[in-house]
């Protein structure tokens, strides 16, 4: 995906994270405010995750767990 093609007309938000990282982790009830204040007409949420691709289900359960529902790529490093 191109991040012109879902952020057009948008304010877009880059996360840099991994899910291993307690920082990043905390930053999930910020980011949920965010999309809490602002209208998804508005804002775009994109978290681009360090995650290696060993670990991707269990990102993909804390994504679950969390009810994280803004874009998430990993680059599997």
């Amino acid at each position: 995906f191109e991040l012109a093609d879902i952020s057009r007309g948008k304010v877009a938000v880059l996360a840099f994270s991994g899910h291993w990282c307690g920082p990043c982790v905390a930053m999930h009830p910020v980011l949920r405010e965010l999309q809490a204040r602002y209208p998804r007409e508005s804002l775009v949420i994109v978290e681009m995750n360090s995650d290696a691709f060993d670990g991707l289900d269990r990102v993909r359960a804390k994504v679950v767990a969390d009810g994280l529902n803004w874009v998430l790529v990993t680059d599997g490093q």
